[in-house]
């Protein structure tokens, strides 16, 4: 079934002309999770080994920012909701393949007594 621009019959949560794949990315972009990241850091490892595979650091920083948790579990995802609320240390694991460790961390760290958050690591588990 196609969509007809004229009478806009897309599939539900999605816009004409939308893939449903397009439609899950804009969503997930979307996220809005509100915590401060703090001054940003990357292991010397960590910014080699990205940087040898062809990959910007920026943006698993950014996918942590949003609330794209990565490869952790649904008990792992909800204390991090449950972080960016309450100012617990807020974790990330993303899979990279070609990495010696199969993957990348993101780690910002709590909130002091006025709740700012110093700082946000990106770094290899092995560098932890």
């Amino acid at each position: 079934m196609s969509s007809n621009p004229a009478t806009n019959d897309a599939q539900p949560g999605t816009t004409v002309g939308q893939t449903v794949e397009e439609a899950l990315a804009a969503i997930d972009s979307a996220r809005v999770v509100n915590f401060q990241i703090g001054r940003t850091f990357i292991t010397p490892g960590a910014q080699d080994a990205l940087l040898a595979l062809g990959l910007n650091p920026a943006d698993f920083l950014d996918r942590h920012r949003r609330g794209e948790w990565g490869d952790l579990s649904e008990h792992d995802r909800q204390l991090n909701d449950e972080a960016v609320k309450d100012g617990s240390r807020i974790f990330s694991s993303y899979k990279v393949e070609g990495l010696e460790d199969g993957k990348v961390w993101v780690i910002t760290e709590a909130a002091d007594d006025d709740g700012a958050r110093a700082a946000t690591t990106i770094l290899l588990p092995s560098e932890y």
